[in-house]
């Protein structure tokens, strides 16, 4: 039997994300020498962590949201292998981490809002956080794939006063409306709710609005609901688990630097609304997005409008370039996306409930659109199986 070492958690366990990756390690682990360890109850680093009442042969490694130099050197201060989940440091520090992709989840707030019609957009960050400029970037760069170069941008401080939430909602009231609002976390996607009800500005008429993290608890407070980016958190604390590990076995890592795929946003009532001048079309895309998981189809949707099927497929063709049947299919396999990357669902389940009939209808439509098949998306976003070992699970106890 392999002898215990001690693996130190800081990451913090009253987030939807800090959960999740929490739960990656542990599936990890159940089958390592591991002892799972957190730095006091919340889980955040502190200054003055403590490992000395650990023996040197049980002194594992760190895995830690590190987001600033401070913390960065007191996880260092340890002199224990570390692997951080955040990319907020950027490649410059030699910390190696394992964190989600900030560009795609950038890139997949801009077609959020580009699948809704929204013409003006803004992006809300925060200061000094390599992280929060990559998801501004990714978002900036997927606009301009369709010609859009004038973007706002509002710098938010960690913690809202009431002069910074004044001047947050100063700058929402001068944007061009209808506007669409990507925020760097759900924390900020509700501030900017919060504003939008102070300055009576109407959310998701005037002002639609898409957090980050997708915790179900801050984006049921929001009100409305706000719809969110969804982390493949667990997927982060695996991998980082994976880093960690090679590390300490004096392995090289595939990557110092590695960067987990995002593949999905959760919509709710903040961006329930799609900003096209053409009230046909408007509606029948509101139609698509509420009922595109049911068995539907054109025919469903002419039921529900005035407007005959000729007429509508030239207006489709005018404003979106594309047909309401393909229109119908595309947010189909958005929500085909959902259940593949977020649920273990047999794939007869995902096709029906993403309104499909068959599982082979599902997989001809999703190859069209994405490029690959369903099968092979989900194994992007899965975590891996692991074969037990010698039956050592890890436990779990808080460093003091």
């Amino acid at each position: 039997m392999k002898k215990s070492v001690h693996i130190l958690l800081g990451i913090p366990a009253d987030t939807e994300f800090g959960r999740g990756v929490i739960q990656g390690i542990i599936r990890f682990a159940a089958t390592t020498n591991w002892i799972l360890g957190t730095t006091g109850p919340d889980g955040n680093l502190t200054d003055d962590l403590d490992t000395s009442h650990w023996s040197v042969e049980d002194r594992g490694g760190i895995i830690a949201l590190v987001e600033s130099p401070k913390q960065a050197a007191a996880v260092k201060a340890l002199r224990l292998p570390c692997v951080s989940i955040s990319s907020a440091l950027g490649d410059d520090d030699d910390m190696p981490y394992v964190a989600c992709d900030e560009k795609i989840i950038g890139s997949l707030g801009a077609s959020h809002f580009l699948e809704r019609q929204m013409r003006h957009f803004g992006f809300v960050g925060l200061p000094n956080r390599i992280d929060s400029e990559n998801r501004r970037i990714g978002f900036t760069d997927r606009l301009a794939v369709d010609g859009i170069t004038k973007v706002g941008f509002h710098e938010a401080p960690d913690k809202f006063d009431p002069a910074s939430f004044k001047k947050l909602g100063e700058w929402i009231e001068s944007l061009s409306k209808p506007v669409g609002i990507f925020a760097m976390s759900d924390s900020l996607g509700r501030s900017i709710v919060d504003a939008c009800r102070a300055f009576s500005i109407k959310v998701p008429g005037a002002v639609a609005v898409l957090g980050c993290g997708n915790d179900p608890v801050i984006c049921g407070l929001a009100s409305p609901s706000l719809s969110s980016v969804a982390l493949p958190a667990e997927r982060v604390g695996f991998d980082a688990a994976d880093t960690l590990a090679a590390i300490m076995s004096h392995k090289k890592p595939l990557e110092r630097h590695r960067l987990v795929p995002v593949s999905s946003v959760i919509p709710r009532e903040s961006t329930d609304n799609v900003s096209v001048r053409d009230p046909d079309v408007a509606n029948a895309l509101r139609f698509i997005l509420a009922h595109a998981g049911e068995w539907i189809g054109v025919r469903e949707l002419l039921l529900s409008l005035p407007v005959q099927r000729r007429s509508l497929e030239r207006k489709f063709r005018k404003v979106l370039g594309r047909s309401p049947l393909e229109e119908i299919r595309r947010v189909r396999v958005d929500l085909a996306k959902q259940l593949l990357s977020n649920t273990d669902l047999p794939m007869p389940i995902v096709a029906r409930r993403s309104g499909f009939s068959e599982a082979k209808q599902l997989s001809q439509v999703f190859r069209a659109l994405v490029g690959m098949t369903p099968t092979s998306y989900r194994a992007n976003f899965r975590l891996p199986e692991r074969v037990p070992s010698d039956g050592n699970g890890a436990g779990m106890e808080e460093s003091r």
